[in-house]
């Protein structure tokens, strides 16, 4: 896992309006490149006062999008956030329709806890849960364990989709076992 400090990276406390966010967005994304294909950044925000709604949208978000979309196997993980600078990413995250992980516990460079930020539906947001509760678990797995409750009629192709759709939003990894594929969230070692 790699930190980026976010105060020290821009050099400011306060991140401030579009045109600070189109200013800081190279910086963004040259720390992104830095990081190892798959390996997982951990963004430290605790430097920084104020955040607007408007630099995130420029400076942060276009690099999410780029996450997203395939073009980079990289994982995001937030700390650090103050309340303010939270609830602007999350009104910015929840209008494009994104979501990432904000961590809630780190310590020593390692992420205890985290949860999600943004846009996910409860059955997502269910399946993340599981996954946080369980890494390294597959779909055959979760689908074998929702049998044995008799909880859910939920099909082993609804468990692989849900899974994959978390994959592409880059809230988790995977990794090939055998004919498989497993599981875990970005901060954990599988």
């Amino acid at each position: 896992m790699r930190t980026i400090d976010v105060h020290k990276m821009t050099d400011s406390e306060m991140l401030i309006g579009r045109g600070g966010g189109r200013r800081d967005f190279p910086k963004f994304v040259e720390a992104t490149f830095a990081a190892l294909e798959g390996e997982t950044v951990l963004w430290d925000w605790s430097g920084i006062r104020v955040a607007t709604a408007s630099y995130f949208a420029a400076a942060f978000v276009p690099v999410m999008k780029m996450l997203v979309s395939g073009g980079l196997d990289k994982y995001f993980v937030l700390h650090g956030l103050n309340i303010n600078c939270e609830d602007e990413l999350k009104f910015v995250l929840e209008s494009e329709g994104l979501v990432t992980l904000v961590a809630d516990e780190v310590k020593g460079g390692r992420v205890l806890s985290a949860r999600p930020l943004g846009k996910l539906d409860s059955v997502h947001a269910e399946t993340l849960n599981r996954v946080v509760r369980k890494p390294g678990i597959s779909a055959k797995r979760l689908y074998a364990e929702s049998i044995s409750k008799g909880r859910t009629k939920i099909g082993m192709t609804a468990w692989i989709n849900r899974l994959v759709s978390l994959y592409r939003l880059r809230l988790i990894k995977r990794k090939r076992v055998g004919r498989q594929f497993t599981y875990a969230v970005p901060y954990v070692e599988v």
